[in-house]
């Protein structure tokens, strides 16, 4: 298993330690109230959050060039994509609290969650809308978490997003994409 250095690791801890994120209650949905596919989707996009890296997640549902976003990351492509999954196994524990869907169209599911992440060094409740958005083949093509349930934008901190984007394939030596 590959980590990410210690000085990239206390970095994006700290960061995500200092993130302030507002008590709520966010509710929740039962994935027999789904249909099959978003059940599925959102399940899988669970288990990435829950730190259980699995190729065959993106095999199945992610189109061959996906973006992933969130404020340390702007991914592009499936070997980038699948290096920021990867590296949610620095964290020893992290599970979802609840759920709740807000949007289920063809080409776009949205829903809230509150996700408990836990290292060494401290342990951390997150909240966030995640939002994918589907090809017409129900294949995730962008995938945002957004921290707080606060869009991201593209401003000052892209630069070092796409530095993390870019660095974190060596660090964490996902599988490549051609093996999917």
């Amino acid at each position: 298993m590959h980590f990410t250095p210690p000085a990239l690791l206390l970095t994006t801890l700290i960061f995500i330690s200092s993130y302030t994120i507002m008590a709520s209650t966010i509710g929740a949905t039962t994935f027999s109230a789904l249909s099959p596919r978003t059940a599925t989707l959102i399940q899988e996009a669970q288990a990435l959050f829950q730190a259980k890296f699995d190729p065959a997640i993106f095999a199945r549902h992610w189109a061959p060039n996906p973006v992933f976003v969130d404020p340390i990351a702007y991914a592009s492509g499936m070997r980038e994509v699948m290096a920021q999954w990867k590296g949610m196994t620095v964290f020893s524990e992290s599970k979802t609290l609840d759920w709740k869907l807000t949007k289920d169209e063809p080409n776009r599911i949205e829903w809230e969650q509150r996700q408990f992440y836990k290292t060494a060094l401290f342990s951390k409740t997150m909240e966030s809308t995640v939002v994918l958005e589907l090809d017409d083949e129900g294949r995730i093509t962008h995938f945002e978490d957004r921290w707080n349930h606060k869009p991201i934008s593209n401003g000052i901190t892209y630069p070092l997003r796409r530095l993390n984007a870019i660095v974190m394939p060596f660090l964490t030596r996902p599988p490549p994409p051609s093996s999917l």
